[in-house]
């Protein structure tokens, strides 16, 4: 998403030159995230068999919160994108807010080292539930609970709607079509 921000100003530059849907620039960010994704996982496999971690069955299953995880992204990346191609700080205040909310999400902690008066907050946060889809397959080789995947898939599909349609709403390809 920090990648969909950076992209207005060569956007703006090449629809000038000639007709690119915009949409193709937040496309592009989150594929090229996405093979990065995909080939990172290589040196993490080798380092699983290195350190004899045990390999689960269920890690088939991690195709699907990716994808999750890819609708979740899109949808923030069209936002971001819009509101950075009409306020020019809004890239600088997203670069902070996104490294507040990685603190703020459990990846390098389990949610059950936050006091229990907090957790609330923990829960609200919508990325908890798509890191929870990675981290049950991966770490305990079960599948996340109907709830958790049911949140997952409810924020990653609410996000990609309300991102596209803010996106198509506010752009010249689009927003005249609906």
């Amino acid at each position: 998403t920090s990648h969909a921000a950076t992209l207005t100003i060569d956007a703006l530059e090449i629809t000038r030159r000639i007709y690119v849907p915009r949409s193709v620039f937040v496309a592009s960010a989150i594929g090229v995230a996405l093979v990065n994704l995909v080939l990172s996982l290589v040196p993490l496999l080798l380092i699983i068999l290195a350190t004899r971690f045990p390999i689960h069955l269920m890690w088939v299953y991690l195709p699907i919160p990716m994808l999750m995880t890819v609708a979740f992204t899109a949808g923030v990346g069209f936002f971001v994108f819009t509101m950075a191609s009409r306020f020019s700080d809004v890239k600088e205040t997203y670069l902070v807010l996104l490294s507040t909310w990685f603190f703020l999400t459990p990846v390098v902690y389990t949610p059950l080292i936050v006091p229990m008066k907090y957790r609330i907050f923990v829960k609200l946060n919508p990325m908890t539930h798509l890191v929870e889809m990675f981290r049950r397959p991966l770490y305990g080789g079960i599948l996340p609970s109907r709830i958790t995947f049911g949140l997952a898939l409810l924020s990653s599909a609410v996000t990609l709607a309300v991102g596209w349609w803010f996106y198509a709403s506010r752009n010249e390809d689009y927003g005249s079509r609906g």
